[in-house]
């Protein structure tokens, strides 16, 4: 006995399957480019004197930069920018622990296939990309607080 519905017949299990085939294929031949602003949010440990300092050195930007729109995801970008930039300064040594409470940061998705993809500092210092986000950042920190200026940080 044969169905009338083809959906209940084999061959309209098969004309559906090819044609959600076609759809896949379609969307993967017309997919859209990516974005190139498009962000790789990462989040790093901070023990509660690096969250204080953190808070307070933006609190300072804030004062001396009024017309940038700075949070503090925004400004911790900013610090993880320059301190992969500058990579003299970063010392990766520094005691590490996960405390459970994070800060973030959002990094181009271009920056960080650059910086933590297969060549990228993690990968050569042999340690997570939350701990290698963890040293740059603190470093960046310690800097600012030996004389560097915003200026250099905040363009």
């Amino acid at each position: 006995m044969e169905y009338i519905n083809p959906l209940f017949s084999d061959s309209g299990k098969v004309l559906k399957d090819e044609q959600t085939r076609r759809k896949r294929v379609r969307n993967e031949k017309n997919g859209r480019a990516v974005r190139s602003d498009k962000t790789h949010s990462i989040k790093f440990p901070v023990t509660p004197v690096s969250q204080m300092k953190l808070r307070s050195h933006l609190r300072q930007a804030k004062r001396l930069y009024p017309h940038k729109n700075l949070t503090q995801t925004t400004f911790n970008t900013l610090l993880l920018r320059y301190g992969m930039n500058h990579p003299e300064i970063i010392k990766w040594n520094q005691p590490y622990r996960d405390t459970k409470v994070y800060m973030h940061t959002k990094i181009l998705k271009k920056e960080y296939e650059i910086y933590f993809g297969p060549h990228g500092f993690s990968v050569q210092k042999n340690m997570s990309d939350r701990k290698a986000v963890h040293h740059i950042i603190l470093s960046v920190l310690s800097w600012l607080e030996r004389g560097g200026t915003y200026e250099e940080i905040i363009q």
